[in-house]
């Protein structure tokens, strides 16, 4: 499933019988996203749920199983990025089945593409420059991790 499909008013998915939208992440929630991202991107990347092939992001056939790999390891993050999305709480959270939860991350992920690609991209690049100088940066952070000149 190709990640390029762009949901800009939003995708709907159903929680416990409500149905709620997914829509592009808020200005406001940038600083909070980014953050969670930290942990979130490389452990999806790691467990195969993204993949990176011939210059693209795809999302694996296999995503409903491999969710539950990544949930085990920083679910909490999941979780805290799923409320941020949907302007809901844990609570609400908490009522959801689990192929309710899957199809809410993958509709987060569909509806901020462009996001979750700058954030991609940024990992990518820190990934290289710790492999290629040694350093190890976080691998998410917005700003580049540069050697003091002095």
């Amino acid at each position: 499933m190709s990640l390029d499909q762009l949901f800009p008013e939003g995708k709907q998915v159903t929680i416990s019988g409500e149905i709620v939208t997914v829509k592009p992440f808020r200005f406001t929630k940038v600083k909070q996203v980014s953050t969670l991202l930290n942990s979130v991107v490389p452990e999806m990347v790691s467990q195969g749920l993204i993949v990176f092939e011939n210059g693209e992001f795809s999302i694996t056939p296999q995503w409903p199983v491999r969710i539950a790999s990544v949930l085990s390891g920083i679910g909490e993050d999941v979780f805290k990025l799923c409320e941020l999305a949907i302007d809901k709480d844990r609570e609400f959270l908490d009522k959801a089945e689990m192929d309710e939860g899957a199809n809410l991350v993958l509709a987060i992920l569909m509806v901020n593409v462009d996001f979750f690609r700058a954030r991609i991209l940024a990992g990518l690049a820190a990934m290289m420059d710790t492999v290629r100088t040694g350093s190890t940066p976080s691998i998410l952070s917005s700003q580049p991790d540069t050697a003091d000149p002095t």
